[in-house]
C-alpha cells in the first residue's frame, strides 16, 4: 500500500470521529454538593442516627452485662452475652443498611430525575458525577450542572 494510499485511509477512519466528538456535549454535577443542600438528605440522615442510637443502647446494656459476668467470673454468661453482642452487631449493620436504602432511595431517585431532565433540556449526551475526582480529570466551570440541578430540584 503506497504512503498516499494509507493517508486517504487514515483520514477516512478519523474525520467521522471528529464530526462525533463535535456533538458530543458533556456536563457534570457534583452529587455530595446537591445532596448536602437537600432538606429531605438532612432529614433522612437524622433517621439514620436515631435508629442507630436505640441499636446502640441495647448494645451498650448487653456489654454492660457482660462486664458484670466478667467481674463474676460467670464464663457461660460471658460466652453467651459474648454471642449475643456478636450478633447484635451484626444485626445492627444490617438494619442500618437495610433502613438506610429505604430512606435514601426517593431522595437518589428525585436527583436522578432532575440529572435525567437536564440531560434532556440541555441535550447533553453525557453527565458524570465530578465528586469522584478519580474518574474526572478535568472539568471546566462552564459544564459544570450542579447548580441546574439544584435549580430544577427548587434548592
Amino acid at each position: 500500500m503506497t504512503l498516499f494510499a494509507k493517508a486517504i485511509l487514515t483520514a477516512s477512519l478519523i474525520a467521522p470521529l471528529g464530526l462525533f466528538a463535535q456533538r458530543l456535549k458533556i456536563g457534570h454535577v457534583n452529587t455530595e454538593i446537591i445532596f448536602d443542600s437537600m432538606p429531605e438528605m438532612k432529614t433522612a440522615k437524622k433517621k439514620i442516627d436515631s435508629i442507630g442510637k436505640v441499636y446502640n443502647l441495647e448494645l451498650q446494656q448487653l456489654e454492660y452485662q457482660f462486664q458484670m459476668a466478667k467481674n463474676r467470673n460467670d464464663e457461660v454468661s460471658m460466652h453467651e452475652l459474648k454471642l449475643r453482642i456478636g450478633f447484635l452487631k451484626v444485626d445492627i449493620d444490617s438494619e442500618i443498611a437495610v433502613k438506610s436504602d429505604e430512606i435514601f432511595k426517593p431522595i437518589r431517585d428525585k436527583v436522578s430525575e432532575a440529572i435525567h431532565e437536564v440531560a434532556i433540556e440541555g441535550k447533553y449526551k453525557l453527565i458524570l458525577d465530578s465528586r469522584y475526582d478519580a474518574i474526572i480529570l478535568y472539568a471546566s466551570k462552564r459544564s459544570d450542572l450542579t447548580q441546574v440541578v439544584e435549580k430544577k430540584l427548587g434548592l
